[in-house]
């Protein structure tokens, strides 16, 4: 894959709000072309999306949580930067 194409990948991150410590959960799939596709997504299916996240980090159902759309490569060069700097993510 080129990497302009990598540049047109947006990704699920969800922002999980029921643990001690900062936790992200990244969906690899499905992926998107645009946020606004994504968006559309998440909005349509956020109860199954939200079940999920609860579900891997043995939460209660209804805990709800913060989901996000970003372009993939903008995500991993946020995840190098925060590392570089030490910051817990």
């Amino acid at each position: 894959m080129d990497a302009l194409s990598l540049k047109a990948i947006v990704i699920i991150v969800a922002s999980v709000t029921g643990t001690d410590g900062v936790d992200n959960y990244i969906f690899e799939k499905p992926t998107f072309k645009t946020v606004e596709e994504c968006e559309s997504f998440v909005r349509n299916n956020f109860v199954p999306l939200n079940l999920h996240v609860n579900k891997e980090y043995k939460m209660r159902p209804d805990t709800p949580n913060l989901f996000y759309c970003i372009h993939k490569t903008k995500y991993i060069k946020f995840l190098e930067e925060a590392t570089k700097e030490g910051t817990q993510i």
